[in-house]
């Protein structure tokens, strides 16, 4: 708490007392405003995005194909090895000014946008969506899909009337994860964001460029807020509703086909992004052994 505390009373306390005049030229500035506004919308569409998608990837390990389930995990968790500013570089790498595939094309994509900024956020913090959804997938009976299913449902119908709503506090947990991580991450926006204001860079740079504590501190504060606000919709959501199916080991059945329409809607979704996963690495891998990655590859030892 401590930590949290003293940034509070630095925004109200400055070198003559309690004050409120930091408060005031946050608010007297567009620039803030745009900057809280760029921050939320940021945050919320990595959130939704993140929904899908680790839904994509925990149904596909849990009920797809038993040859795609262990890589396609795989894929979801190996950002976790990584920091979160590797997929910024590893965009840059692909699609920046002279990216390796923006060349191989001919392509003039800019990745320094909101799409080169909301993209690596997503690889950055997909395995939060994904473990929180797949834990209450995997923690569901299968007796109630499968009951559903020999009462004439289609896939689809069990898995909007049943499978998601059960999954509803592992999804709003993975929502509420993702959207707090996001908004407070500096490195991604900072590398990919171009002239785009962000909160957290600019808390960063009111510290390092102006030394300015006081409205680095104010920054802070509204940063917080909406994750406190998030955070108690979250539990509100939640609150005397329960989530318990069948208690006890769940009867073993027989894993059933997929549908051909789901099964490829939900590739559509994942085979992308753990293509990108992939790519994301090996870049960052190659670099490291060549002399200009993408430029000239020819291989050297000397980063090393």
């Amino acid at each position: 708490a401590y930590p949290l505390v003293m940034v509070f009373i630095k925004s109200f306390w400055g070198d003559d007392g309690f004050t409120l005049s930091f408060y005031q030229e946050f608010f007297s500035y567009n620039f803030y405003y745009w900057s809280l506004f760029n921050t939320l919308i940021l945050g919320f569409a990595t959130m939704f995005i993140l929904l899908a998608v680790g839904f994509g990837f925990a149904y596909m390990t849990t009920r797809g194909p038993n040859w795609l389930r262990k890589p396609l995990k795989i894929c979801a968790l190996m950002p976790l090895c990584a920091p979160p500013y590797i997929f910024s570089i590893s965009l840059i790498t692909l699609f920046g000014r002279n990216g390796i595939i923006n060349n191989f094309f001919g392509m003039d994509f800019n990745i320094y946008s909101w799409t080169g900024v909301i993209a690596a956020q997503c690889l950055a913090f997909l395995p939060l969506s994904f473990m929180m959804i797949e834990n209450v997938l995997n923690s569901q009976n299968p007796s109630l899909e499968e009951s559903a299913s020999d009462m004439g449902a289609s896939e689809f119908t069990i898995i909007k009337n049943i499978t998601i709503p059960l999954a509803a506090p592992g999804m709003l947990k993975a929502a509420l994860l993702v959207f707090v991580m996001t908004i407070a991450e500096f490195g991604n926006p900072a590398i990919l964001g171009g002239r785009i204001p962000f909160l957290a860079p600019d808390t960063y740079l009111m510290i390092t460029g102006e030394g300015d504590f006081n409205m680095a501190s104010v920054l802070s504060v509204v940063l917080m807020v909406p994750c406190i606000i998030i955070f108690i919709l979250h539990n509100y959501i939640l609150k005397g509703k329960g989530y318990t199916t069948i208690v006890g080991k769940p009867t073993a059945v027989d894993p059933k086909e997929m549908t051909p329409v789901i099964k490829y809607t939900m590739l559509a979704i994942v085979i992308p992004v753990a293509i990108m996963v992939l790519l994301s690495f090996a870049v960052i891998v190659m670099g490291a052994f060549v002399k200009i990655v993408g430029v000239d590859n020819t291989f050297v030892i000397d980063h090393m």
